[in-house]
């Protein structure tokens, strides 16, 4: 019997930030936020990395920027 070819699997990259905001009191709120993609074709693994993790800090900042501006209203 004829051996099957192996599937190329595409080379993955992941990107995960937590930052943790100090809301007074001896208590924080942490917020993780985490990406994980494909390397494009034509890509090196650097600019897929790359690619990701500016998402993810505009993600991490949008989840974060309520609950500071929250905190310096306060």
């Amino acid at each position: 019997m004829p051996r099957k070819a192996k599937e190329e699997t595409p080379d993955r990259v992941s990107c995960s930030l937590k930052k943790t905001i100090n809301i007074g009191g001896f208590n924080s709120v942490a917020v993780d936020y985490g990406l994980s993609s494909n390397v494009r074709p034509g890509e090196t693994e650097d600019q897929a990395y790359g690619r990701i993790t500016k998402s993810v800090e505009t993600w991490l900042e949008k989840a974060c920027g309520p609950i500071e501006d929250q905190l310096t209203t306060s």
